[in-house]
């Protein structure tokens, strides 16, 4: 607490140190000081800006920059890949705000099946991590693609409304899928057979997906007739 009013004797001078929470802004903070005298304010008071009146109030108003940033990436949170059944795949949003102000972050994902709440607001120096389920594609083992591909984007503004930053962040999560490739082919190809023979023939099954298989094999015009044998489980390439 700075006495008011104070006596201050002729070519003396006093300081007063004054220790004020400066308010931040986005890009820039400050605080001032007001002593209610007739004074000088040594430069060393406040490193920027020092106003040094010849006389009536003594004011000193000292600036900080700030710089926010923040840093976002979104990677696949399954345990393992995606199977044949399951119906969502996980996926996480990691935010880090490296700047030294709040930020409101806002996150937008159209595939999600639970938009993420926004604003979040994370303070300077934290870390937050939202979680993204996006719906499995059924027939998704039709297609070229093995992979569920996801893309957000994210904002970060500072709590005045500044934006900081926008970016997309994307990831994928595997898919593993059953497929097989199949072929019969005469044992002799080169051979006469006559009548009442039996000609023999090879079945290759070839495991072309990413899981294993166990396979049925029927063949009615087999001797004997072959009617669900089990072989297996063949590894993927088997």
């Amino acid at each position: 607490q700075i006495p008011s009013p104070f006596t201050l004797l002729a070519g003396t001078q006093q300081i007063f140190v004054v220790i004020l929470p400066l308010e931040v802004v986005c890009g820039e903070g400050s605080a001032t000081i007001v002593v209610d005298a007739s004074a000088t304010l040594p430069e060393e008071l406040c490193l920027l800006n020092v106003i040094q009146p010849t006389g009536g109030p003594a004011t000193a108003t000292c600036a900080e920059e700030t710089e926010p940033c923040f840093t976002a990436e979104k990677v696949c949170d399954m345990d393992g890949p995606i199977l044949p059944g399951d119906t969502v795949a996980d996926f996480d949003i990691i935010v880090e705000n490296c700047g030294d102000v709040d930020l409101n972050i806002f996150i937008t994902d159209p595939a999600a099946i639970v938009p993420p709440a926004s604003p979040i607001l994370v303070p300077a120096g934290q870390t937050i991590t939202v979680d993204i389920e996006v719906a499995v594609d059924p027939d998704i083992c039709l297609g070229a693609a093995r992979e569920v591909l996801n893309t957000a984007n994210v904002v970060a503004e500072c709590l005045d409304g500044t934006v900081v930053g926008d970016t997309d962040v994307q990831a994928s999560c595997v898919v593993e899928c059953p497929d097989f490739e199949v072929t019969k082919e005469c044992a002799e190809p080169e051979r006469l057979y006559e009548d009442g023979e039996i000609a023999m023939y090879d079945i290759v099954i070839t495991n072309t997906g990413d899981v294993e298989l166990n396979l049925l094999i029927t063949d009615l015009n087999a001797v004997p007739q072959i009617i669900d044998e089990a072989a297996g489980p063949v590894a993927p390439g088997g």
